[in-house]
Formats: structure tokens, C-alpha cells, sequence
């Protein structure tokens, strides 16, 4: 398989499925979402900064006769920003029963992203690299199982929930 189409394929499968999750919450916020706390709250915003770069950086990697340095730039940007998101929502909430899922593993992936654009800019060393391929893969392995938590927990089928005050 080649890189476009790696990237092609997550590109693809992350939109459908912030999109599934977006409805999944939209519908059902009115009922629980906002009752359920802050840590319900930590894990959709989250899973959103984990989704938009699964979203912007294929998308960025695709971009036609682009330059690298131009696209190393834009990457590392995101994953700077994304990494400082990551942690002023989990530092507003301080849950440490979540620090590894929802802080360090996809801060730890963002900084890993940020090390291959800071190569692609000073050292010249290109992005498409099976490193890379497998921190989006991992991301995505995180995007997943924060959703399914997310949506989980909205439902009530998990022992995470805080208690709901009528």
C-alpha cells in the first residue's frame, strides 16, 4: 500500500467517524451530556483534538506539488498546537484516572508528529515514513477507544459516570 493511499484511508475513516460521534453527542446532549461533568466534557474535547489531526495532517500530507518545508511547517504547527490543547484540558480538570488515554498517549503522538516535521524543516527528511504511518495509526487506535467511551459512558454502560443530580 502506498502512502496516499494509507493516508487516503484514515483521512476517509476519521471524518466518518467524528462525524458519527458528533451526531452520536448532538442528539443525545440535551438528555444527559451536560450533566454528566467535566471529565464527560474532557474526553469529547479530546477525542475532537485527536480527530482534527487525524483529519489535517493526511489531508496536509496529500496536498498536490506542495513543498515539504511549507508542509512541515503547517504539521508542526498543528501538533504544537494540539499538544498545548491537550494539556490545558486536562490540567482545567486535573482527572488522573484518565492522564494515560486522554493526555500522554496522544500528546506523546502529537510531539512524535512535531519530531517528523521539525526533520522534514532543518534536516530535509521526509515525512512518508512507516514512522509516521504507525503514530497515526496509534492515534487512531486512541480516537477509537476515546469514542467508544464517550458514547458509552453518555449511555449509562459504563461505572464512570459521575452521579446525576436532577
Amino acid at each position: 500500500m502506498s502512502f496516499n493511499s494509507f493516508y487516503t484511508v484514515v483521512l476517509s475513516a476519521s471524518a466518518t467517524l467524528m462525524g458519527l460521534l458528533f451526531f452520536a453527542v448532538l442528539f443525545n446532549a440535551d438528555r444527559r451530556g451536560h450533566k454528566l461533568g467535566s471529565r464527560w466534557l474532557l474526553v469529547a474535547r479530546s477525542t475532537l483534538n485527536i480527530y482534527i489531526i487525524l483529519l489535517f495532517v493526511p489531508l496536509v500530507l496529500l496536498f498536490p506539488e506542495f513543498d515539504e518545508r511549507h508542509r512541515a511547517g503547517i504539521i508542526l504547527a498543528l501538533a504544537t498546537l494540539s499538544i498545548v490543547r491537550q494539556y490545558g484540558w486536562w490540567r482545567r480538570t486535573l482527572v488522573v484516572d484518565s492522564l494515560v488515554w486522554l493526555f500522554l498517549a496522544p500528546s506523546a503522538a502529537f510531539a512524535l508528529i512535531a519530531h517528523s516535521a521539525i526533520l522534514t524543516l532543518f534536516w530535509r527528511v521526509p515525512f512518508h515514513g512507516p514512522r509516521l504511518s504507525m503514530v497515526i495509526l496509534g492515534l487512531f487506535t486512541i480516537a477509537l477507544r476515546n469514542s467508544w467511551d464517550l458514547v458509552l459512558e453518555h449511555a449509562g454502560l459504563t461505572g464512570q459516570q459521575r452521579e446525576i443530580k436532577p
